[in-house]
């Protein structure tokens, strides 16, 4: 891991990990799995910018085939592990 990423985010209520990988809001443990962990980190790292789809396949499945149907069922499990707070992950057309 780069010395510049940061290993822990803040953002409200929450907290995001790297390290121990774990998210939590308010102090309690948010379920994620292991992929849609890897594409939440991979968009906090990049904040107010666009990340397509490409991006999260190289980044969190760097040498396997993968469908970009799987990009679209881990982001849709984190809008609703954040629940009221969904509108944190925008999708561009």
């Amino acid at each position: 891991m780069s010395l510049s990423r940061s290993v822990l985010y803040r953002f409200d209520d929450y907290e995001l990990n790297l390290v121990r990988r774990t998210l939590t809001r308010d102090g309690s443990p948010v379920a994620l799995s292991p992929k849609a962990f890897e594409v939440l980190a991979h968009l906090v790292a990049n904040p107010a910018t666009v990340v397509t789809k490409e991006e999260l396949l190289h980044s969190v499945w760097p040498e396997s085939f993968v469908e970009e149907g799987n990009v679209a069922q881990h982001v849709s499990s984190l809008r609703k592990a954040f629940a009221d707070r969904a509108h944190y992950i925008v999708t561009v057309p």
